[in-house]
């Protein structure tokens, strides 16, 4: 059986079974991406973000900055260095009208850039609100007499975001991101807490970071680069536990469904003391991960452990799984 995950990896492109070893294990090719290149748009220049009045200020430097991080993090993109940006356009006279000169800065970096895009931004919306309200007299559950006080901070923060092909200096993508966000805290006969400000800045910058980070690999078309990995996924043998080698031969078959199901109700047997029902458990999740039902192999393998917390094979293999199930979002199709 060949099966295509969500991610684009191929799973059980080989099988084979070892029963003359400790332990009997599949061997299973994996498709994993070993770089992340990107087509045609090989570079991306963060040009620096200017606030409301076009200008910059500490705000648009921490969100051009954590911008940057967030893109060099995601290791899908070749960031060019801001300093050899801001020499080269102070040296041609080249500056920002309004959001972007586009006509001239970008056409001229393009020269020196070769392919790539370059990025300009400015805040449109940094306005933080704070209205204090309290509630009509009221009584407690102990006879008190209450008054509700209640604080609502409201960030509307918006940033314009424009993507611009160096090379031929066309807008490939402009967006405007809303990041606006509220919080409220609360006092009975007392005034409301202070609101914590800079965590609701941090959080409205956070959201047009993650926004504005989807928005580049979609526009940027971002394609995995794969390389064929070679993993065993290992069975715990037990005298008690003859279903595991007729679900390995059910492989043999490429059966694998029958093979789960068998190992499943393995798993499900009330004759078992605690150690064999842990590998019964263990070798159930270790055929889920064999199909690449890793939500499910991880939840079983932690079933295992519940019940044998001792046992190190287990852990590993849920270390394992936990892996696979990082590339699989990580790398999913939309």
């Amino acid at each position: 059986m060949i099966k295509k995950l969500k991610y684009n990896f191929i799973q059980l492109i080989v099988f084979i079974l070892l029963f003359t070893s400790c332990k009997p294990f599949i061997e299973v090719t994996l498709k994993r991406p070993v770089e992340l290149a990107v087509h045609s748009k090989k570079k991306i220049a963060m040009n620096v973000i200017l606030n409301e009045e076009g200008q910059t200020d500490a705000e648009s430097l921490t969100l051009t900055d954590e911008i940057t991080e967030k893109l060099v993090m995601s290791k899908l993109f070749e960031i060019v260095d801001r300093q050899n940006i801001n020499s080269y356009m102070q040296e041609h006279s080249l500056g920002q009208s309004g959001l972007i000169d586009e006509n001239s800065g970008s056409a001229s970096l393009g020269k020196i850039f070769s392919t790539g895009v370059m990025i300009f931004g400015r805040i449109q919306s940094n306005l933080y609100k704070e209205e204090e309200s309290r509630s009509e007299p009221y009584t407690d559950s102990k006879g008190v007499t209450c008054v509700k006080h209640v604080r609502k901070g409201v960030l509307n923060y918006k940033v314009t975001l424009k993507l611009i092909d160096v090379e031929t200096s066309k807008i490939i993508a402009v967006k405007s991101i809303n990041g606006s966000a509220e919080t409220t805290t609360n006092g009975v006969n007392k005034n409301a807490p202070t609101i914590n400000f800079i965590k609701l800045k941090n959080e409205s910058r956070q959201k047009v970071i993650s926004k504005f980070v989807k928005l580049v690999n979609k526009t940027m078309k971002v394609a995995p680069v794969y390389e064929e990995v070679k993993k065993n996924i290992y069975f715990a043998k037990d005298a008690n536990l003859p279903e595991l080698f007729i679900a390995l031969e059910l492989i043999k078959s490429q059966k694998i469904d029958e093979s789960i199901k068998l190992l499943e109700t393995s798993a499900n047997r009330t004759d078992l003391n605690s150690s064999v029902k842990a590998k019964a458990i263990y070798n159930y999740g270790a055929m889920l991960e064999v199909k690449g039902n890793y939500t499910e192999a991880i939840e079983t393998y932690q079933d295992a452990i519940k019940l044998d917390n001792q046992n190190m094979f287990y852990k590993e293999a849920l270390k394992s799984a936990r892996k696979e199930k990082y590339y699989e979002d990580k790398y999913s199709e939309d």
